[in-house]
């Protein structure tokens, strides 16, 4: 039988490249639990109250101040921006970049 061990946050960043940027990290992080918290909250109160979301103007006030997903897809773009450039730089192509966005990869094996 086969053990695994899960690496620490530290050794992880020490893992971790100096140019990469944590910040960018931090808000994906971020944006990505916030939307978790989100979603389970308004479950919590169609489950425990019955009403609906857009029926109590205090839920409606929280779903306008808890907006994340502009964020979400913002850092995302970020992300893809530095990867195509830092691609570029290494003498990759937008296709290259396209491809190898893909769910697998495997576009690049039929290609």
């Amino acid at each position: 039988m086969t053990t695994t061990t899960v690496p620490s946050a530290a050794a992880l960043a020490a893992a971790t490249g100096n140019d990469r940027d944590r910040y960018v990290d931090f808000l994906r992080v971020f944006s990505i639990g916030a939307v978790v918290i989100g979603h389970w909250f308004m479950a919590l109160l169609l489950a425990h109250n019955g009403v609906a979301i857009a029926k109590t103007l205090p839920a409606q006030l929280v779903t306008w101040l808890w907006q994340v997903m502009p964020l979400f897809f913002f850092v995302g773009g970020f992300s893809h921006a530095v990867t195509l450039r830092s691609m570029r730089r290494r003498g990759g192509t937008t296709a290259d970049f396209s491809f190898g966005r893909g769910c697998c990869g495997c576009c690049r094996r039929w290609c």
